[in-house]
């Protein structure tokens, strides 16, 4: 992915820490640990979805 302003995703995390003031830098780290956790619930659910149909 090209990244540029506003790009996100977690490989382009390192590239906003570099252009991110030093205080957002947590939170960014927390969204996407969160988007990690959120990622593999969806997943999960999706597998157990399909070992019903």
């Amino acid at each position: 992915m090209v990244h540029g302003k506003g790009d996100f995703d977690l490989e382009g995390l390192p590239y906003l820490a570099e252009d991110t003031p030093a205080a957002a830098v947590p939170r960014l780290r927390a969204v996407a640990a969160l988007s990690e956790a959120s990622a593999a619930l969806h997943a999960d659910h999706a597998a157990r979805l399909a070992t019903l149909l």
